[in-house]
């Protein structure tokens, strides 16, 4: 159920990068930082502590892919950040189940 509004803001963004509109990126960032700022409130209890995490990882995912569609970069560029991404995102991964919860 989470990623429904996380599909629908990263579909609008990628729209308005294709499209041109340029307007759509405020309303990306803005999105973006409600999110994030919902995820640490979320986050302050153990009954909400579910939904401020997946709030946050919807507003982190919004921003930066509202950053990479307003930088406006080349097709082969683009590949290659979405390749170091998605690199660093697996090393992350990896040394993320390491650590101990507690």
């Amino acid at each position: 159920m989470y990623a429904i509004p996380a599909g629908i803001s990263l579909g609008a963004i990628a729209t308005a990068y294709y499209t041109g509109a340029l307007s759509v990126y405020q309303m990306g960032y803005l999105s973006a930082s409600l999110c994030c700022i919902g995820g640490i409130t979320g986050l302050a209890s153990q009954s909400t502590a579910r939904i401020g995490n997946a709030l946050g990882l919807i507003g982190i995912s919004t921003g930066v892919a509202t950053a990479l569609a307003s930088l406006n970069f080349d097709t082969p560029l683009l590949i290659q950040a979405l390749g170091l991404l998605s690199l660093g995102g697996a090393a992350g991964l990896v040394l993320g189940k390491k650590v101990a919860v507690t």
